[in-house]
């Protein structure tokens, strides 16, 4: 497979049916309902700010939050620029969050705010 050529995936599907069906759900999460219009937007904004960040083909991107929206707005943001998507789980250790980001070589996380403080003891 050509790396610079993406190959069709959930993300472009998803994206497609956004623009097709903007005004049906995508996702419910607890009371919130996203319909595809918006969450096609927050898709493309989320790859966005990875390109941004350098994020390439091939490139690994963590998210280390709790089951959310954002959860499913990285992964397809992810898979739309090709980059592999790399879940890590809350509940880790500072330690085993450190061993696990160097040794999945993850380019850019996307991060909940309320478990940055564990990360900053993962950075220390």
């Amino acid at each position: 497979m050509n790396r610079a050529q993406i190959e069709p995936n959930l993300a472009a599907t998803t994206l497609r049916r956004a623009q097709l069906n903007a005004e049906r759900t995508a996702v419910i999460f607890e009371e919130q309902e996203i319909l595809f219009g918006e969450f096609g937007d927050r898709i493309r904004r989320q790859a966005s700010l990875l390109r941004s960040s350098g994020v390439c083909v091939g490139d690994r991107v963590g998210y280390l939050g709790f089951n959310h929206p954002a959860l499913l707005e990285t992964l397809f943001a992810a898979q739309a620029l090709g980059a592999i998507f790399v879940p890590l789980n809350f509940r880790l250790t500072a330690e085993e969050l450190t061993f696990i980001i160097n040794d999945a070589g993850i380019h850019s996380l996307v991060v909940d705010d309320a478990l940055r403080p564990t990360l900053e003891t993962a950075r220390e």
